[in-house]
């Protein structure tokens, strides 16, 4: 497709202006319509051209729509991954393999309480010095042995408060197969730990229970029975500070203490 000359005429007369006022003129770069009404991304370079006594000016352009084109679509695809990573519920960041952060998304920032850009910042800095050197000898060798790992461990937030969370750090690498990055992704299992430890207690209530009910059948002793049932209620309800059992008479259809 040819150019508008009008278009042409348009960018260049501003070129035109800025070079009455300096030698020369950095390269613009313009927008202008074809003659089919396609839009045209120009790079306009100007330069002075003495013959005398007169002074022309002469004018190098080069047409970079195509890779205009690619630029935009590389930012529209850079700016959908980033809704898309934003809109994900894990905390995620990409780091070199000393833990300097390249990358992180807005809710791994909040967990650490980060409030800038955190690139640059060691993740490793975010975590008690006294684990320092045990983790660093653990991603050192990691390092020199990339592999996906996964792992627990609790954080605590700006407010105090403890969250578990799960991670599964991944390598990186570049079309050599040589280690890059490593990409990690963390998930609040919060609320799986509570329920786990919820089962956990339950299951130790109950076995101790069941042990209450083989010492009764195995005695008809009261003091025996009372003794049994005391310690049974204290291991499986650590909380209950008063503790009444009662026998019921099924002739009389009466209840009372033990």
């Amino acid at each position: 497709s040819r150019s508008n000359p009008d278009s042409i005429k348009t960018a260049l007369r501003n070129v035109f202006k800025d070079l009455k006022h300096r030698s020369l003129v950095e390269p613009m770069e313009v927008e202008i319509q074809s003659t089919d009404g396609e839009r045209k991304h120009i790079l306009i370079s100007s330069f002075p051209i003495k013959n005398g006594a007169s002074t022309y000016i002469g004018s190098i352009m080069h047409d970079f729509t195509e890779r205009k084109k690619a630029e935009t679509a590389l930012r529209q695809s850079e700016e959908q991954h980033r809704t898309l990573i934003e809109s994900l519920d894990v905390s995620l960041c990409r780091w070199q393999p000393d833990t300097t952060l390249v990358f992180t998304n807005e809710k791994y920032r909040k967990l650490f309480g980060i409030k800038a850009d955190a690139v640059g910042i060691k993740w490793l800095d975010l975590l008690p010095e006294e684990t320092h050197a045990a983790i660093a000898e653990f991603y050192e060798e990691l390092a020199n042995n990339p592999r996906v790992v996964s792992y627990e461990h609790p954080v605590t937030l700006e407010d105090g408060s403890l969250r578990h969370y799960q991670w599964i750090d991944s390598p990186i690498f570049d079309d050599r197969g040589n280690l890059v990055e490593f990409q990690s992704v963390g998930v609040d299992i919060t609320e799986r730990k509570i329920a786990e430890e919820r089962v956990q207690k339950n299951n130790e209530q109950l076995a101790s229970v069941v042990s209450v009910e083989h010492s009764l059948a195995t005695s008809l002793d009261r003091e025996t029975i009372y003794e049994t049932l005391k310690l049974g209620i204290q291991l499986a309800f650590s909380d209950v500070a008063t503790i009444f059992i009662s026998s019921f008479d099924s002739e009389r259809g009466m209840i009372k203490a033990v």
